[in-house]
């Protein structure tokens, strides 16, 4: 009881790289969001007025 079969073992395997990578992947977009909003930031824009994407 507790043992993993080589299937299942792998199957945990995949799963753990799977949410390492989509950690990954949400860090990295938040840094690049994070950027995108610096820029904005430093442009010059009127009150009220929405930057386009």
């Amino acid at each position: 009881i507790g043992r993993l079969t080589p299937r299942s073992h792998m199957e945990q395997e995949k799963r753990m790289r799977r949410e390492i990578a989509n950690s990954n992947e949400r860090r990295r977009m938040q840094s690049i969001n994070a950027g995108f909003q610096s820029l904005r930031s430093l442009l010059p824009h009127h009150e009220g007025e929405k930057l386009s994407k």
